[in-house]
């Protein structure tokens, strides 16, 4: 089994620009893996987005896979991978929300 994480701040948004930006990593980070992985070779397979707010939002990614019997020597590099995916999206839709969010005040 390996885990990697990745922790990014963002700034106060509605609790449905979370759940958009929560989907949008997910839908990024399980599109990539199973780009570079069969999925018949995975075993168990998880994308954990949490999100904490205390002064500011702080969203934690988590990827943990497990394969069957299958040894894929580059897994660690597609799990880093996957992570700077995750932060690209995570970037991506929140630069969008922020453009939305200044069109409907113009």
């Amino acid at each position: 089994m390996s885990t990697k994480s990745i922790q990014i701040g963002v700034p106060e948004l509605s609790v449905d620009d979370l759940e958009d930006i929560i989907g949008f990593i997910e839908n990024s980070i399980r599109k990539f893996i199973f780009s570079k992985i069969n999925p018949k070779f995975i075993d168990d397979f998880n994308v954990e987005i949490i999100l904490e707010k205390e002064k500011e939002l702080s969203l934690i990614i988590n990827i943990e896979i497990c394969l069957y019997d299958i040894y894929i020597p580059d897994l660690e590099k597609i799990l880093d991978n996957a992570l700077k995916v995750g932060e690209k999206s995570l970037i991506k839709k929140i630069n969008q929300l922020k453009s939305q969010q200044n069109e409907d005040k113009d």
